[in-house]
């Protein structure tokens, strides 16, 4: 089955299995059945190519269905036979994934119109009461699925948790009750968006009103296990966007506040504290990534001024003054390091110049018969790996069969850019015939480690 594009999943299969035996036999048998049939070697090396074509035949019908649910089925079945190790697993898991994620927003979305429905059937009834709104209300204030709530679905979430909480103050039985109403589900609504600070003014207010002083207390003791975790998220929300300075300002501002301190006990005080150390170590290593990534004057002094912990801060002044070494003129070299003939040549000339003065020139010579030239010579100069620089190079080849040809180029560029440059020769008899060059002299690049070393 190994060249037979006939073959089916089972055959690929069947030899898999045949071949994957063969491999773990014992040593003597592969020597008896040398001649007969391969050696384990070739055994695995078949063995590697049965099962790629035995994935791609999974994977095929994956890319090219059109059926959204047959492709999860399909990723799902491919994931099952290949898991962590198949070639498409990546590919497999992101649709998998999307096809949950999207299930999860469905059920969410039904959620919030049932809810809706039920509301808008109440008020159409005209009978509606403060119990059966405070229900629609609680069943709303959480969503089945957390970790699919869109942006869509939270302003339909808070939109109708609004308007049911409007119509329960309206069916108050009293005005202390109807404030209290308010200032719950403000604080509600500021759990939500992790603002502990302003969840805590509110509920302040519900404890200092006479009423619903059991409902309170339970929501002072919810506030404690709840009011990190929100925070928490909040901050790690700020942190993801790389907004370090509105992640602090949040983080002061809940720190400073006396009526959230004392509603947070001393454990969870201390863990708040923490978050500056988390926030430092996240700015400092966000702006290092951007000077290992840029290598620039620009990212290295952002880091120097910025960074909150200069954990790296001698790694990256260390590359800074290298960059400043490579801004001011270097002594430098410059070597012809290798030709490339594109053939067989003989008696062939080689003249070389650099910006407008003679470097190399030599004459009927024989170049090696495997058609390349090293180190054919070298010039030294002074200047600034900015500074332009001009090279012009000719070669004649002399063959027994196409005679003589010459092949030149002309190049202009930066002092920087004559590191590695190969050039192509235009040329009649060859269209391969190349030069290439090399750039010495330069101070080594230093090391930018990994943050923390």
């Amino acid at each position: 089955a190994k060249s037979d594009p006939q073959a089916t999943l089972q055959n690929l299969k069947d030899d898999e299995e045949w071949l994957a035996a063969y491999y773990r036999a014992p040593f003597y048998r592969h020597i008896i059945s040398r001649l007969l049939v391969m050696e384990s070697d070739e055994a695995i090396a078949t063995l590697r190519s049965f099962r790629d074509r035995r994935e791609e035949m999974y994977w095929r019908p994956v890319e090219e269905t059109t059926d959204e649910l047959l492709r999860v089925e399909l990723a799902r079945k491919y994931l099952h036979f290949f898991g962590e190790n198949g070639i498409y697993n990546d590919l497999a898991n992101s649709i998998v994934t999307e096809a949950v994620q999207a299930k999860k927003y469905l059920e969410n979305q039904s959620h919030i119109t049932n809810i809706a429905t039920a509301f808008e059937a109440a008020l159409l009834r005209g009978a509606q009461n403060e119990e059966e709104l405070e229900n629609l209300y609680q069943q709303l204030r959480t969503l089945p699925f957390t970790d699919a709530v869109t942006a869509d679905l939270y302003g339909q979430q808070k939109n109708i948790l609004a308007r049911i909480a409007t119509e329960k103050i309206k069916h108050a039985k009293d005005k202390g009750k109807a404030k209290w109403l308010i200032n719950r589900d403000q604080y509600f609504e500021a759990m939500r968006e992790g603002d502990i600070v302003l969840a805590v003014k509110f509920l302040d207010r519900m404890l200092s009103q006479a009423v619903a002083r059991d409902e309170t207390a339970k929501l002072a003791v919810d506030f404690q296990k709840r009011a990190m975790t929100e925070f928490k998220n909040r901050i790690n929300a700020k942190s993801r966007k790389k907004l370090w300075g509105q992640a602090r300002n949040i983080l002061q501002h809940a720190l400073d506040n006396q009526q959230l301190v004392e509603q947070l006990g001393a454990q969870q005080l201390k863990q708040l504290q923490s978050l500056h150390d988390l926030l430092d170590i996240g700015e400092d290593k966000e702006l290092y990534s951007q000077v290992v990534r840029y290598k620039d004057q620009e990212h290295i002094t952002q880091y120097l001024k910025y960074a909150p912990l200069k954990k790296m801060e001698r790694f990256v002044s260390r590359y800074q003054q290298n960059l400043n070494r490579l801004s001011n003129p270097l002594q430098l070299k410059l070597v012809l390091d290798n030709i490339n003939w594109g053939g067989s040549c003989r008696n062939s000339d080689l003249f070389v110049t650099f910006n407008g003065k003679t470097i190399i020139e030599k004459t009927d010579f024989s170049p090696p018969k495997d058609g390349v030239s090293s180190q054919s010579g070298s010039t030294r100069f002074r200047a600034k790996l900015s500074d332009i620089v001009k090279v012009y190079a000719k070669i004649t080849c002399s063959s027994w069969w196409t005679g003589s040809h010459a092949g030149e180029v002309n190049w202009e560029g930066t002092v920087g850019s004559l590191r590695g440059l190969r050039l192509k020769l235009d040329s009649k008899d060859s269209a391969n015939r190349t030069i290439s060059f090399a750039l010495s002299g330069l101070p080594g690049e230093p090391v930018l480690p990994a943050w923390g070393s």
